[in-house]
């Protein structure tokens, strides 16, 4: 039950109110203020009704109808209202220490007079309390429960406390449930201590109190647990703030984690970074940033295609090229150039843009520095021509092509021409070229007049791979030219109906010089050609016109296939784009392979392939044996060639092809003639 409805509780007799005594002691509201004097006002009294209803189970119906309940451990449990009691009954009618009930004897003097061991009561009446009540702390007044009036007894032996007979009951009520209170308690703790299989004989004072115990289990040893729960333990350890030997932080909080940082500062972030590099505690301490950087940029032999991305306040070509005097040949911009006598630069070329890309000569491998250059705005405006532009890019790091041009010009831009490498917008981009990046020039290739400028807003700190540059198979030699053009190659069907492969090379020649190199990554691989620029290097480089030729070599066999379309006509700082093209494997003997169309009106074209190279004569004759057309006569490189007759002045008939093959590289001096009959049909 609960005391949410009891005006009046009384914790100090035992019970916090009578709702809960009633389930504590069995006592029915009647029986609390009947007998013990309680007020019960606003109380639930599940045990007072119209009709009781009789005792649970583990308590003694005192009345036998059920409206006054004991706990069946209070019944005979040494309490009587006879001679031989110790104290009173619990029942208000004593039924629960009955003679007959306990089987007590009785030892009271029944023929007048009180029995050894009892006093006379003090009113008079005739009846015998029990001796021992005299003094045992307890005061009993004429309202005593029991009936008894000792206060005649040395006011009962000091038990109440002066008071006089008449207001001694409440005293001793009091006393009484406090009694009572302190068997229930004890049976409680016996109870517990019984559980924890200890003996009441071991209690201390032989009445079991758990204070009477030290922390270590023994009886009176006065150890007690520190504020560590540690037995007899000596507390927090000197210098610590906690039983876990934490220490405060600088903020005072124990086991905090806050220190105090290299600037002295309680929980502070510790210093500063400044643009140089170097640390502060107070951000106005410092340097002075500068506006200007200093930058090299690495140079190989040869043509190098570079831009700036920042200069100094003096773009002389003197100034900006004194880093490489003597080493430095030339500089050639677009449509302009310098040239390095020794002592002075002279030509068309006099001062350095950072809107544009060029081309810088040195004789070996050396550094372009730039001091105190000022970096070029991220937003310069670039304006473009329709055609091929050669320009810079103007930051140190790499931002992806697509990225890199607003939306409203990307499409306007065909390609993008590198230092050996070329990006053609499909689109998407394609190509060896993926990104631009700052100290590179680059020829940027519009189909109409634009004005941009970079989008570097996803700028990159590292540079993109795409180093492809000039490599060849076989430790073969290419240079770089400032005049270049690039083929991109959709795919290769060789002529056993493979595909050509990842990592076979594709290389390109004008006549028997090679020119460009580059291995097969997938569709759209781009081919390099380079052309004559004057230097000794190119001799024999393409020219603007030169028919070149293409061949495979496989990466894993070493095998040499001819490739056999026809392609563009080289042409520098170009673009083309070749769809499928098939290749033939290279010849291993002097052979005519066809003539086709064969019959043919008026033209037909002739495809030999040769083993090595050879002195090829190509000639027509009549059904009479007259030479009527010379085809070829000169010397062949090996692989495959085509020739073309037109016979347009000639009449309808039956012509006769002679090829006479003078092999001479093989050192054997062979010699072969190859036949094949003509008709021409008009």
């Amino acid at each position: 039950e609960t005391c949410s409805d009891c005006e009046y509780d009384f914790i100090a007799y035992g019970s916090e109110c009578c709702d809960t005594a009633a389930n504590a002691f069995g006592l029915s509201c009647a029986a609390l203020e009947g007998n013990y004097n309680w007020d019960c006002s606003g109380c639930a009294c599940p045990l007072d009704g119209d009709e009781p209803e009789g005792c649970a189970d583990g308590q003694f119906d005192c009345n036998g109808d059920g409206s006054q309940c004991i706990p069946e451990g209070y019944v005979c449990d040494g309490s009587s209202e006879f001679c031989n009691a110790s104290w009173g009954a619990d029942c208000s009618n004593g039924a629960d220490e009955g003679l007959d009930t306990c089987g007590y004897e009785d030892e009271c003097d029944t023929g007048g007079g009180c029995a050894n061991g009892t006093v006379e009561d003090c009113s008079g009446d005739g009846d015998c309390a029990p001796g021992s009540w005299v003094g045992d702390g307890w005061c009993d007044g004429t309202d005593q429960p029991y009936g008894y009036d000792l206060t005649c007894y040395d006011n009962d032996g000091g038990d109440c406390d002066g008071r006089s007979a008449d207001s001694a009951k409440s005293l001793r009520l009091d006393q009484y449930n406090a009694k009572k209170l302190a068997i229930y308690n004890y049976d409680q703790k016996m109870a517990e201590y019984d559980a924890a299989n200890a003996s009441r004989d071991s209690a201390c004072d032989g009445s079991w109190s758990g204070s009477d115990f030290g922390c270590d289990g023994v009886c009176f040893s006065g150890l007690v647990d520190d504020e560590c729960g540690d037995c007899d333990g000596d507390g927090i350890d000197e210098g610590y703030c906690d039983c876990d030997n934490n220490l405060d932080d600088c903020t005072g909080e124990c086991g905090g984690s806050a220190e105090v940082d290299v600037c002295g500062v309680c929980g502070g972030p510790g210093e500063t970074e400044c643009w140089d590099g170097s640390f502060v505690c107070d951000d106005s301490d410092c340097p002075e940033e500068s506006t200007t950087i200093d930058y090299c940029l690495e140079l190989h032999s040869g043509a190098n295609l570079k831009s700036f991305y920042a200069l100094p306040d003096d773009v002389s070509i003197t100034h900006v090229m004194s880093s490489i005097e003597g080493n430095a040949t030339g500089v050639i911009g677009e449509g302009v150039a310098a040239n390095y006598n020794g002592t002075d630069w002279l030509g068309s070329l006099n001062t350095i843009s950072s809107l544009s890309g060029y081309w810088v000569i040195v004789s070996e491998a050396g550094s372009l520095c730039i001091e105190d250059g000022n970096p070029t705005d991220p937003a310069i405006q670039y304006s473009l021509h329709s055609g091929a532009n050669l320009i810079s890019f103007p930051i140190e790091g790499s931002v992806e092509i697509s990225s890199s041009l607003p939306d409203d010009i990307e499409g306007s831009v065909s390609g993008i021409i590198g230092e050996g490498v070329a990006a053609n917008n499909q689109p998407p981009w394609q190509g060896s070229l993926s990104a631009l990046s700052g100290g590179n020039g680059y020829w940027m290739i519009t189909t109409e007049n634009i004005s941009f400028s970079f989008d570097v807003s996803t700028m990159s700190r590292i540079k993109f791979d795409d180093e492809a540059g000039l490599t060849a198979p076989d430790n073969k030699e290419i240079h770089q030219s400032t005049q270049q053009a690039f083929y991109f190659i959709e795919n290769i069907i060789l002529d056993d109906g493979m595909q050509i492969s990842e990592g076979d090379w594709i290389l390109s020649y004008n006549g028997k010089t090679l020119v460009g190199a580059r291995q097969w990554n997938g569709a759209f691989t781009d081919v390099p050609a380079m052309g004559y620029d004057g230097a000794f290097e190119t001799d024999g480089y393409g020219k603007n016109g030169s028919v070149l030729t293409f061949k495979v070599q496989q990466n894993t066999t070493g095998k040499i296939y001819q490739i056999m379309d026809a392609v563009p006509a080289w042409k520098s700082n170009e673009i083309f784009n070749l769809a499928q093209l098939t290749a033939r494997e290279m010849p291993d003997e002097l052979l005519l392979v066809s003539a086709y169309p064969n019959p043919f009106n008026p033209v037909t074209n002739i495809t030999f392939g040769i083993e090595t190279d050879a002195v090829v004569i190509a000639k027509i004759f009549d059904v009479t044996g007259r030479e009527v057309a010379e085809l070829a006569n000169g010397i062949y490189s090996a692989g495959y060639h085509v020739v073309n007759w037109n016979a347009d002045s000639h009449s309808s008939g039956l012509y006769f092809l002679t090829i006479t093959v003078e092999g001479f590289s093989s050192g054997n001096g062979q010699h072969s003639v190859h036949t094949q009959k003509l008709m021409l049909l008009k």
